[in-house]
């Protein structure tokens, strides 16, 4: 369960198998990834290919012309939490329709692993630190370690009050036939800052309990547990050389070699038989 494992997204899973899951998500002939099999994966692996897709998208999640817009509200003084929460409603939808449901799909995702810090470690502020570069960046600010924390701060504030914000369908539903009309980025911009030409609709009732529940999953075992292999006494190789005892302190190995080759000691055997052979004639000799 990915709910219980420790440092999921600050860790990282195996390149090779992770870049085997980008590939596959990116086929059409195999379904987008609809039809994988994950057995042979880890939870690491399915966290690393969730940040290579957000790090490789053209833009991050908040696009560039937003990007300062988030980051101005942050800082921002309000009259009261829910007025700060609207303005930044205003922003969201400012957002193209495929990004305003990504970034809520993954403020609520963070939620839930920041609900369960105490099996992950995880909480919402280390959570912020690994998403900020794929959600809210910009490149003139990538050497900028202080503007960086400032986006940092703002992921922080979405992820805690994820939610209470609204989905796009309920703008959609609520002003079916109205059209927007072409607007630059700076009339998107104070649309999205001035929260009082925005009907907010009712927000998103608090969720008492996490989106799905561990009880549920109680008879699958996770596959971070490690395999039991059976431990086997390590013995020592007949083919390994072994030691052998030196006659003096400063003596090489005494080494013996008897009948090392098969044709050596048929040769000596041989000449052993013909010298007693001869031996024998030269006492018949001399005994005749």
């Amino acid at each position: 369960m990915s709910l219980t494992v420790k440092g999921i997204f600050r860790l990282c899973g195996n390149v090779k198998r992770i870049g085997l899951l980008q590939s596959i998500f990116d086929a059409p002939d195999q379904g987008y990834g609809v039809r994988l099999d994950w057995r042979g994966y880890t939870t690491y692996d399915a966290a690393g290919v969730l940040r290579r897709f957000l790090t490789c998208l053209p833009e991050p999640v908040i696009t560039h012309d937003l990007y300062e817009s988030f980051r101005e509200t942050i800082k921002k003084p309000f009259p009261t939490e829910d007025a700060k929460i609207e303005a930044f409603q205003c922003l969201i939808e400012s957002l193209p329709l495929p990004n305003q449901y990504l970034l809520l799909y993954l403020l609520d995702l963070l939620g839930l692993f920041a609900l369960h810090k105490e099996s992950t470690l995880m909480d919402i502020p280390s959570l912020a630190v690994i998403f900020t570069p794929g959600v809210l960046c910009h490149p003139r600010d990538n050497m900028d370690p202080a503007s960086y924390k400032e986006s940092q701060f703002v992921i922080q504030f979405l992820v805690e009050n994820q939610a209470r914000f609204a989905m796009p369908q309920a703008r959609q539903v609520q002003h079916p036939a109205q059209t927007q009309p072409n607007k630059n980025d700076d009339d998107i911009t104070q649309q999205a800052k001035d929260k009082a030409d925005c009907t907010i609709p009712a927000p998103r009732k608090e969720q008492s309990k996490p989106i799905c529940d561990l009880s549920s999953f109680s008879t699958i075992v996770p596959c971070e547990e490690p395999l039991h292999v059976p431990t086997v006494r390590l013995r020592r190789s007949r083919t390994a050389p072994s030691r052998r005892r030196k006659y003096g302190e400063h003596e090489p190995p005494q080494v013996v070699h008897v009948n090392r080759y098969a044709s050596q000691g048929a040769s000596a055997h041989s000449k052993w038989r013909e010298r007693c052979m001869n031996k024998q004639q030269q006492q018949h000799q001399v005994a005749e």
